[in-house]
């Protein structure tokens, strides 16, 4: 399991747990030598940029709340759906509109044209014929594919997240690095802000040459003039993550100056009070416990709640399939 901790004063250190032993993966130092503030400045803030999807969202929740414990103040800048499931310790900026939905929704659009195929090349193949023409149908009200202008959020709410990070207050800025807001990262790195990149695909280590970055399209034309905040901006790091199975990724050649940690789970084993309660109140535990066959247990992703596409139908075969068997 992975953990961070801020265990001493200007580091943090990401903590990959086994069954039986604990190793310290990496040290990401805070460090304050900037050329705008006293050294006495205090950085006690945690920056997390993240896309709404909840598979990229709701794990870092855990490392965001031991941070929290550990003394440091965490804000959250995410789509506007995000408010409704990011930690009540942590501030939130929705960058878009409350009622925007776009996001989400091209979000889960992409991801049902992908899964269509049996390999990736097949699934590319399908994206690029039906990705227009999906978007002017899903978009229509929108002018289609302009309805995707402005996407990743408010214009000006996205150059305030850029200045944000750059405030003294502001010792780490973790970003996804498999989607859209991973231009953030870029950003920081030119500017001397100590960043953490997480990776909770592992697609891009299957097909590395496919990995890119999605600048947001509103932010062309004038910009406030972002300063450097370190002196020797080379010196900042900028560690990179893998929260993945490692089976998921056998084989497969680790970047340089990335690390494969391990899928992230609340620290201690325990089971969240929200998810505790859901499991009695909808009847789940007793169905559980009500027989001793073994239980296989599937998680389809969010994305699959639209209730519809290749996704949602093998969804539906692999269930039936699984009802044949002496488990449930």
């Amino acid at each position: 399991r992975l953990v961070s901790n801020a265990l001493r004063p200007q580091s943090i250190f990401l903590v990959s747990q086994s069954q039986s032993e604990e190793q310290v993966v990496r040290s990401v130092p805070l460090m304050s030598s900037r050329h705008d503030i006293s050294p006495a400045t205090p950085a006690k803030v945690v920056c997390f940029v993240l896309p709404s999807d909840r598979g990229h969202f709701n794990y870092t929740i855990h490392v965001a709340r031991t941070l929290s414990q550990r003394g440091y103040d965490i804000e959250y800048f995410a789509p506007a759906s995000a408010a409704a499931y990011a930690p009540d310790f942590a501030s939130f900026t929705a960058l878009t509109d409350p009622e925007d939905d776009r996001f989400d929704r091209y979000t889960r659009l992409c991801c049902s044209l992908w899964s269509h195929g049996d390999t990736a090349d097949e699934a590319n193949a399908h994206f690029e014929k039906h990705h227009n023409s999906s978007v002017a149908e899903e978009f229509a009200k929108e002018g289609g594919l302009q309805g995707l202008s402005g996407l990743q959020g408010i214009r000006e709410k996205l150059i305030g997240m850029k200045e944000r990070v750059l405030r003294p207050d502001v010792a780490l800025v973790v970003y996804d690095a498999a989607h859209m807001y991973k231009w953030m990262g870029k950003h920081c790195k030119l500017r001397g802000v100590p960043t953490l990149a997480l990776y909770p695909s592992p697609y891009y280590l299957h097909r590395p040459d496919e990995e890119g970055e999605w600048d947001p399209d509103n932010l062309e034309g004038h910009e406030p003039k972002y300063p450097v905040v370190r002196k020797d901006t080379e010196a900042v790091p900028h560690p990179a993550l893998y929260t993945l199975f490692p089976p998921l990724v056998a084989g497969c050649s680790i970047p340089s100056g990335r690390r494969l940690v391990g899928p992230v789970f609340p620290p201690g084993d325990v089971v969240p009070p929200g998810q505790e309660e859901a499991m009695v109140r909808s009847g789940l535990r007793k169905w559980m416990r009500s027989a001793e066959s073994p239980i296989v247990y599937v998680s389809f992703g969010s994305m699959i709640k639209s209730g519809s596409g290749a996704a949602f139908d093998a969804a539906q075969r692999l269930i039936g399939a699984l009802t044949k068997g002496d488990w449930r």
